[in-house]
């Protein structure tokens, strides 16, 4: 009967460990079925893992304000105008400095 018992230790660890990977990673926003497999079977080193996940919700946060963040500067030329090859560019500039007569 006792070594029996004993013999349920590491399952009931093993379903502990699935449960608490499951929940971190739920309340990061991420998949709770993967991380309590991966609990289950990787125990406390998939539970440091999903302590060290980003929270998704505020990854996405930080990204939409990001991006609105300097984008008149990123790309001043509307999109529809294609961009000029440098060496078109350079021959733009030396003609403009020559003048209209040379």
């Amino acid at each position: 009967m006792g070594s029996e018992l004993l013999k349920l230790i590491p399952l009931a660890f093993a379903i502990l460990f699935a449960y608490l990977c499951s929940s971190g990673a739920r309340s990061k926003g991420h998949n709770p079925w993967l991380w309590g497999i991966l609990g289950f079977f990787l125990g406390i080193f998939a539970i440091i893992v999903v302590q060290l996940l980003r929270d998704k919700e505020l990854e996405g946060r930080r990204t939409a304000r990001l991006e609105g963040y300097g984008s008149k500067t990123a790309n001043p030329r509307p999109s529809s105008e294609p961009a000029k090859p440098l060496w078109k560019r350079l021959a733009e500039e030396q003609h403009k400095a020559k003048g209209p007569g040379a």
